[in-house]
């Protein structure tokens, strides 16, 4: 902002202050510049001062070709803090509270976190692990350990609580992914067949009552409601559609249709696809209630991560400059934060 500055006139009375000859000091002007003034350097903007929405700062689990690291951003700070993991991650998710954090190694030891200490430690052939849609701190995991009578790889699916207790035992599985977890029950994907088609199963919140069907998992809302992407088949379409906890099934808008990847947020109002080319990348973010969208693209490949916590913004990371992009949905505003080295990010708390 520019202020005017304005000139008053003194008089003064007699008798008169005497007068001195007025002297200009002699600045020297480089060669090659027209102005004598030193250059101006300006401090890098803050987290705060580049995404305004980040008041309460971030936490990210990131990781460079050789280590990973607990980030923590402050919304004063210009970069964020980096904090060794013990482990080389693989995967790593936040607790719906962001207090707690689940890294799982290369070799299935997973970490349970909270802040940026290690609480407990927890199996030794971990598969994969989620934390529980609603409860904080609740975790459950498959651990592929254990052998089966014939010899052939099995798995336990355990739960627990990441502050205190031991683990409890839920049933024992012939292999796959645990995808979610909730009030509902959880969802487990088998691992890929030889042959046949993608299947996935769902048990009840104790682990019982297995149900087997076809499709992949995409992703969970809190309630229960799965993002399923079917099994094509022979030249069919692999479109993807939405289970509810009671067994219906519902399309997704047809906007959607032909993303590669998809997200939903926790409520299931809004659904975010990604198509990704060499030099660019289609998104479409869309309600499955008013079917109110968002269309937009990236001059670049990028990766679709999440949703934020308050479904405001769809959260990507460039597979270029491994900047860390939050697309605001309703305004179509992108912000773009550096990630030091490059590093992938492999979980967003935000």
């Amino acid at each position: 902002m520019a202020f005017a500055i304005g000139t008053a006139t003194l008089r003064r009375s007699e008798p008169a202050e005497p007068t001195f000859p007025e002297v200009t000091p002699t600045v020297p002007v480089l060669a090659g510049t027209d102005d004598p003034s030193p250059p101006v350097t300006r401090p890098p903007p803050t987290l705060s001062q580049i995404f305004p929405a980040a008041q309460e700062g971030m936490r990210l689990v990131i990781a460079t070709e050789t280590e990973g690291f607990l980030a923590t951003w402050e919304p004063d700070e210009q970069s964020p803090t980096l904090r060794p993991l013990d482990v080389y991650p693989e995967t790593a998710a936040f607790d719906p509270s962001g207090t707690w954090v689940a890294v799982l190694d290369v070799f299935g030891r997973l970490d349970l976190r909270f802040g940026s200490s290690i609480v407990k430690s927890v199996g030794t052939s971990v598969r994969s692990f989620a934390w529980h849609a609603s409860v904080v701190n609740g975790i459950a995991w498959i651990d592929g350990r254990l052998l089966a009578e014939d010899g052939v790889s099995s798995a336990v699916l355990w739960t627990a609580s990441a502050s205190e207790g031991e683990p409890v035992l839920r049933r024992s599985l012939p292999g796959g992914s645990l995808v979610a977890w909730g009030t509902w029950g959880f969802a487990v994907q088998s691992d890929s067949p030889v042959e046949g088609p993608e299947t996935f199963t769902l048990l009840d919140d104790t682990g019982a009552n297995p149900a087997e069907l076809d499709g992949e998992v995409l992703d969970a809302t809190q309630s229960g409601t799965l993002l399923i992407k079917a099994d094509p088949g022979a030249g069919a379409p692999s479109d993807p559609f939405l289970l509810t906890p009671d067994g219906s099934v519902a399309a997704v808008p047809p906007a959607l249709l032909g993303s590669e990847t998809f997200a939903i947020t926790d409520s299931g109002e809004w659904i975010a696809g990604a198509t990704v080319g060499s030099q660019q990348t289609s998104i479409v973010v869309i309600s499955t209630l008013t079917n109110s969208r968002r269309v937009t693209s990236f001059a670049e490949p990028v990766r679709l991560l999440d949703f934020s916590r308050t479904d405001t913004f769809a959260i990507f990371q460039s597979e270029t400059s491994g900047d860390l992009i939050f697309l605001d949905w309703l305004t179509g505003a992108q912000f773009r934060l550096t990630i030091p080295d490059g590093a992938r990010v492999l979980a967003v708390d935000f």
